[in-house]
């Protein structure tokens, strides 16, 4: 394996581990961290010296990711729920910090790194939950952990 691809797979593995343990980022006290965690590690990759290769489609998954931040950011004007679009509209920076980061990281020769750490860190999830369920069953036939 490459150099690029460790990292890669480091970064999806944590990135998968860690927001899922963190009840899947869901609640307003992971975001921070995430979104600087991930925000950073991109502007690192984008800031190395290796060869970044971005094609029209991953620079069009990226406009995607703004648009749909945006998006959410001004229906704001037009919600039946003002606070709860407003909640959306500040944890979407942080897919838009993740995209950069896959896509930079991706573009740099990290595809297949990147593709087995989110398959390594969603069977490591799958199998603590499957686990904590057998030894803990505190909610029945429900798999509770890590994600509630």
């Amino acid at each position: 394996m490459r150099r690029i691809d460790i990292v890669a797979f480091a970064v999806a593995l944590s990135a998968t581990v860690l927001v899922a343990a963190d009840q899947g980022s869901y609640f307003q006290r992971s975001w921070p961290w995430v979104g600087l965690a991930l925000a950073a590690t991109g502007a690192l990759a984008l800031l190395a010296p290796d060869d970044l290769r971005a094609g029209r489609a991953e620079l069009t998954f990226v406009a995607a990711t703004v648009a749909i931040t945006l998006w959410t950011l001004v229906s704001w004007l037009w919600s039946e729920e003002p606070p709860n679009t407003l909640q959306e509209a500040l944890r979407a920076p942080i897919y838009i910090a993740a995209a950069v980061t896959f896509v930079a990281l991706a573009g740099m020769g990290g595809s297949l790194g990147l593709a087995c750490g989110v398959a390594a860190g969603t069977a490591g999830l799958a199998a603590y939950s499957l686990v904590d369920r057998v030894l803990a069953p505190t909610q029945g036939e429900l798999l509770t952990a890590p994600l509630g």
